[in-house]
């Protein structure tokens, strides 16, 4: 994030407002969070953090000062294996104060982003395991003229965009037969558009 939204700015007379865009909010001072959310509960009714917090730094500190704004969805990234722990311990802590549902969180799944197919499988159907809803999101590089470019780890770029489909509609992927479903929906590839040997070989470089 650094690379596209430059270092953490913390600015103490901002406007609230309904919708807050800022990833970054977890990483300021304790005391501009507190200070932030206090304006935010006065001013507006329900904020919409749109953005995803990060999970490594988020605790039972921030839920419990998070609340008093009322957001209308919490949201998180679980973007690669390595934070498999804290995606799981925030969880836990909205198990706790019984707000673990699909409805509430959502966790965003970054796929195609070289994990491979069948990690990033598993990683957006543990976020449904833990009662969120896996948010799919294809990776696409910033300087990248192709919105479905090839990505490592999968046969096929338009099996992403079949898995993206799948998971972004909550009422496939919590059908009882949900993994059969998934295993057509793979397979609904058109032939034009199967990757040559020349693009799987640019992907292996």
């Amino acid at each position: 994030m650094p690379k596209t939204e430059g270092d953490v700015e913390e600015i103490p007379d901002f406007i609230p407002a309904k919708m807050v865009h800022d990833n970054n909010f977890p990483a300021t001072s304790e005391a501009h969070q507190v200070r932030a959310i206090e304006r935010l509960a006065k001013a507006v009714d329900r904020v919409d953090f749109d953005q995803a917090f990060d999970a490594r730094l988020f605790d039972k500190w921030h839920l419990d000062l998070y609340k008093k704004a009322k957001p209308l969805v919490w949201r998180f990234s679980f973007d690669f294996w390595g934070i498999q722990r804290d995606i799981e311990r925030v969880c836990g802590l909205f198990q706790n104060e019984g707000m673990m549902n699909r409805h509430k969180v959502t966790i965003f799944a970054l796929v195609g982003f070289g994990e491979g197919m069948e990690k990033d499988i598993a990683r957006v159907k543990r976020i449904a395991e833990l009662g969120a809803y896996p948010f799919v999101m294809r990776y696409v590089p910033l300087d990248s003229l192709d919105k479905r470019p090839p990505a490592k780890g999968w046969d096929d770029a338009s099996q992403i965009t079949q898995f993206t489909r799948f998971y972004n509609q909550p009422k496939i992927w919590t059908s009882a037969n949900a993994h059969d479903d998934l295993e057509r929906w793979l397979k609904r590839i058109k032939p034009e558009h199967a990757m040559n040997k020349q693009q799987l070989s640019l992907i292996e470089r």
